[in-house]
C-alpha cells in the first residue's frame, strides 16, 4: 500500500515540530554554560548545526517511519526506481517544504534573547572567592547532576536499544533435526537428500564455494534451485529451492526445509552470530542444523526443552590410520593432499612438487571460487595428482584425497600464531579416506606427532560461548534516540553482552566507517544504509579496495557513474587484486540493479579467474621458495626467510 500525500504531511509537521524543540534544548544549554552569552555569537558558532539539523530530523522520520514496502510503493508511484529505497525515498521528499531552523531562530529569539539570558545566567559581581563558590552551585553543580542524570539514562537507552535482542526465540510448531558428527561421516549429504524431497528449501553455507558446489548438485539432479551470497546472485527459472551463504538469512522468507551447515561456527568471533540468527529464527516446517559434536549442547540449550528435536549422531564409515613415520616430499603419492597454513607456502610446496614432475592443484582462502573450483576439478578427474592446501580445505569440501599431510601443527589466527586445536586438526585430517573411494584415510603429521594425534584422537571441548552482532531491530531503536554512527560504536562498545555470548568486535565496520565520517557520504546515506555498506563482504583492508569502495559510494550519493575497477595483469597477485576489484563493483552494481551493466562484469571476472587459473598451471614452478634478500633459490624445508651467506653479511655489518 502507498504512502498518501496526508501522512507524508504529518511526518512533515511532526519534523518540525522535532527541530525546532531540538533547536530550544541546543540554546538552553548554550546559555547554561556561557558566563556572558550573546544572540549573534550564538548564531555564528551554531550556525553549521542550524542550518542541518532539519535535514538529519527529516531524513530521519522518512527512513525510519515507514515501512520498505510502503517506500518501494509511493517510488513506483513517482516513476522511480525503488533500487536503492531508503535513499531514493529521502531523495524525493527531501526539498518538500524545507525547514530553515537558522532563520526560524534568529526571528523566534531576536527579541526573547535578552529575558532569557538574565533568568539562566548569573550576573551580579563576586569576589573571587564567592564567584567560584557561585559557579560551582550554578554551573558546575548543575553539570554534574547533569552528566548524572545523562548516564543513568544513557544506560536505559542501552538496555532498551541492545536489551532482549539475544535471547534465543525459536519459533513454535517447527520440526528441529541435529546432525551431530565429525568430518567426512555423510551429515550434510543425509540432510541434503532430506532437502531434495521437499517442494521447497534453503542451504545456508560457510563458504562461497560451498554454496555454489550445492547450486550445481541440485540444479544437475533435477531440483531447480538459485544461488545468493554476498558477492553474486545466480537464478534459476522456476527455482523453489535456493543455495546461499549463511549471511544471506532473510528470517521472513518461509520454507518447508531450512539446511544450516557448519553450525560450530556459531563460535567464530566475526560471524558467528548469523549460525545464531539462522538456527533460532529460521521458518520452516523443519530445520536441520549440522555440525561436530562440540556444538551439540550449546545449539540444543539454544532452542530450548519445548522445542520439538531430534539428534542424529554420525560416525566414520572409513577409519583413520595415523602413520608414525618421517615424511618426505620425494615420496608424495597420487591422492595426497599437503595441508600448510598460509598462500606463500602453499605456492612454494605446490611449486617443489611441480618441479619434481607431479601434477599438482592448490586451494587458498584467497583464490577465487571459480578458479578453486577449477583446480578441484583437476584434481578429480585425474589431471593433477596431489593437492596442496591451506585449513580451506577442511571446510566442506569433497575431495578424493587418500592420505592427509598436515605440515604444520602452528597457525596464526589473525591475532597470535598458536597450536591447532582439536577441532581444527579433526576438521582437516577428517578429509583423508574419502567414503566410498577408499577403504581408509592416513594421516601424517609432520610436526609434533604426538600431541598432534591426541588432539586428534580427544574429545572436543564444548562450546560454551556464541557471538553476536548488531541487528536491523537493533538500528532501528537506536535512530530514534542519535543519528550518527560514531556514538553507535561507542554504545556497541559499552553494552555488556548477555552472559555464554561475546561480542563481534565489528573491526571493518569501525575501519570504513573512518574514511566516510564527517563526509558528504556520511551526511547524504541514512545510517542504515551506510551501515549496510560498512558490511559488504570485501577485503577492506586492501587499500586499493577500501578506496574503490569509497570513490563508489562518493559516485552513488552524486548521481554520477560508478568509476571502472582497475585491472592490472602480469604477477598472480595482480590478478588476483584485479578479481577482488571487480567483485567489489558487481556487489555495488546489484545493490543498484544494474543487471546489464553486471553481466558485462561478470564475463570480466570469470576470464580473470581463467587467467588465475591459466596462471597457476603455467608458472606454478617460479614460485620456489627464495631468499628475501638476494633471490637465491633456497630448500622448501629451509627454516628461515634469508639464505645462509645472506645472514652471515648482516652478521658481519653488525
Amino acid at each position: 500500500m502507498a504512502i498518501t500525500q496526508q501522512e507524508i504531511d504529518a511526518r512533515h509537521a511532526k519534523t518540525v515540530m522535532r527541530t525546532k524543540q531540538h533547536i530550544q534544548s541546543n540554546l538552553k544549554e548554550y546559555l547554561e554554560t556561557e558566563e556572558n552569552p550573546r544572540f549573534q555569537e550564538y548564531l555564528s558558532k551554531q550556525k553549521a548545526f542550524l542550518e542541518g539539523v532539519w535535514q538529519k530530523k527529516w531524513r530521519e522520520m522518512l527512513v525510519s517511519s515507514f515501512s520498505g514496502d510502503e517506500k518501494a510503493a509511493y517510488l513506483d508511484e513517482t516513476g522511480r526506481s525503488p533500487g536503492q529505497i531508503n535513499r531514493l525515498f529521502y531523495q524525493t521528499l527531501e526539498n518538500l517544504r524545507p525547514f530553515n531552523g537558522y532563520e526560524w531562530t534568529k526571528s523566534e529569539y531576536k527579541d526573547k534573547w535578552s529575558q532569557l539570558a538574565k533568568s539562566t545566567t548569573y550576573k551580579e559581581k563576586k569576589s573571587p572567592k564567592s564567584k567560584g563558590k557561585e559557579r560551582e552551585r550554578l554551573v558546575l553543580s548543575p553539570r554534574k547532576t547533569r552528566a548524572q542524570a545523562e548516564q543513568t539514562e544513557r544506560q536505559k537507552r542501552l538496555s532498551y536499544i541492545f536489551g532482549e535482542e539475544y535471547i534465543p526465540a525459536p519459533l513454535p510448531h517447527v520440526q528441529y533435526v541435529v546432525h551431530v558428527g565429525d568430518t567426512n561421516t555423510g551429515k550434510t549429504y543425509t540432510a541434503l537428500e532430506e532437502l531434495k524431497k521437499r517442494k521447497s528449501g534453503l542451504y545456508l553455507a560457510p563458504l562461497r564455494l560451498l554454496a555454489l558446489e550445492v547450486y550445481e548438485k541440485l540444479n544437475r539432479e533435477g531440483v531447480l534451485c538459485d544461488m545468493k551470497t554476498g558477492e553474486e546472485e545466480k537464478q534459476t527459472e522456476g527455482a523453489s529451492h535456493a543455495s546461499c551463504t549463511v549471511e544471506m538469512f532473510e528470517e521472513k522468507t518461509p520454507y518447508d526445509i531450512i539446511v544450516i551447515d557448519e553450525a560450530q561456527m556459531i563460535q567464530d568471533r566475526e560471524r558467528g552470530f548469523h549460525w545464531f540468527r539462522s538456527i533460532t529464527r529460521a521458518r520452516a516446517k523443519e530445520v536441520h542444523i549440522i555440525g561436530s559434536p562440540n556444538m551439540k549442547n550449546l545449539v540444543l540449550g539454544l532452542l530450548g526443552e519445548e522445542a520439538n528435536v531430534e539428534v542424529r549422531h554420525y560416525k566414520r564409515e572409513t577409519p583413520l590410520l595415523v602413520h608414525n613415520k618421517a615424511f618426505r616430499l620425494n615420496r608424495v603419492q597420487k591422492g595426497d593432499a599437503l595441508v600448510a597454513f598460509s598462500r606463500k607456502r602453499v605456492l612454494q610446496l605446490a611449486a617443489k612438487l611441480e618441479d619434481d614432475g607431479h601434477g599438482v592443484s592448490v586451494i587458498y582462502g584467497n583464490m577465487p571460487p571459480e578458479s578453486r573450483q577449477r583446480q578441484m576439478e583437476d584434481f578429480v578427474s585425474g589431471k593433477t595428482q596431489v593437492v596442496v592446501a591451506t585449513d580451506a580445505i577442511g571446510m566442506g569440501l569433497n575431495l578424493p584425497i587418500r592420505r592427509v599431510i598436515l605440515m604444520d601443527s602452528h597457525k596464526f589466527d589473525g591475532v597470535r600464531r598458536r597450536i591447532l586445536t582439536t577441532q581444527e586438526v579433526k576438521q582437516i585430517a577428517g578429509r583423508a579416506g574419502r567414503r566410498g573411494l577408499y577403504d581408509q584415510g592416513e594421516v601424517i603429521f609432520m610436526e609434533d606427532r604426538k600431541r598432534m594425534k591426541q588432539l586428534l584422537e580427544g574429545g572436543d571441548a564444548p562450546i560454551q560461548t556464541f557471538t553476536i552482532a548488531p541487528t536491523r531491530s537493533v538500528l532501528e531503536r537506536f535512530l530514534r534516540y542519535y543519528q550518527d554512527l560514531g556514538t553507535f560504536f561507542s554504545l556497541w562498545a559499552e553494552f555488556t553482552p548477555p552472559k555464554g555470548t561475546q561480542k563481534a568486535s565489528l573491526a571493518q565496520e569501525k575501519l570504513l566507517y573512518g574514511l566516510v565520517k564527517g563526509t558528504l557520504i556520511e551526511d547524504r546515506l541514512s545510517m542504515e544504509e551506510l551501515y549496510s555498506y560498512l558490511q559488504m563482504p570485501f577485503s577492506a583492508y586492501e587499500k586499493t579496495l577500501s578506496d574503490q569502495w569509497k570513490l563508489a559510494l562518493a559516485s552513488l550519493i552524486g548521481g554520477t557513474a560508478m568509476p571502472e575497477p582497475a585491472i592490472q595483469k602480469g604477477s598472480l597477485e595482480k590478478l588476483e587484486l584485479s578479481y577482488k576489484a571487480v567483485e567489489l563493483h558487481l556487489m555495488f552494481l546489484y545493490r543498484q540493479d544494474q543487471v546489464t551493466e553486471a553481466y558485462y562484469w561478470e564475463r570480466v571476472k570469470k576470464e580473470l579467474a581463467d587467467d588465475i587459473h591459466q596462471w597457476l598451471d603455467r608458472n606454478m614452478k617460479t614460485l620456489n621458495k627464495t631468499c628475501n634478500r638476494c633471490g637465491r633459490q633456497l630448500d622448501w624445508d629451509y627454516p628461515h626467510g634469508i639464505c645462509q651467506q645472506c645472514y652471515g653479511r648482516m652478521q658481519e655489518n653488525w
